[in-house]
Formats: structure tokens, C-alpha cells, sequence
């Protein structure tokens, strides 16, 4: 996997982040009870590597006593 990561602080507290990236290499497979291959679930049929994106904001709490605001 090659990932961007970025991030922006609001506040000290808020920030949101993100990043954008490209797999490589990636096969998902589901195996039953016999050790063989069992593709008869769409979401465990083998992927195709692909570019991908993800976001979010995160809330930051300091626990220690040399936090000053």
C-alpha cells in the first residue's frame, strides 16, 4: 500500500484528517472447512488492487499534567 496522509488542526483539540493511496498486492479469499477456495460470496472473491480514499475528524484529550491550554 503508498498512502498520502494529511492532517489539519482546527484547535488543539479538533482535527481532521485524511488520505488517499493505492493498493497493491491484494487477494482476499474465503476458505471452507476442506482447505479449498469458496467464492460463492461476492465479498470474498479475490480484488483487484485499486486507488482508495479516506477522511475523518478526531477529537484529541491530553491525559498528562504538562498540557497547557
Amino acid at each position: 500500500m503508498i498512502k498520502n496522509f494529511y492532517q489539519y488542526y482546527f484547535t488543539k483539540q479538533l482535527m481532521v484528517y485524511g488520505g488517499i493511496g493505492y493498493t497493491g498486492f491484494r487477494i482476499f479469499e474465503e476458505y471452507n472447512s476442506h482447505d479449498l477456495s469458496d467464492n460463492t460470496r461476492f465479498v470474498f472473491q479475490k480484488t483487484k488492487d485499486h486507488f482508495y480514499i479516506d477522511a475523518g475528524i478526531a477529537f484529541r484529550i491530553r491525559l498528562d499534567d504538562n498540557y497547557k491550554n
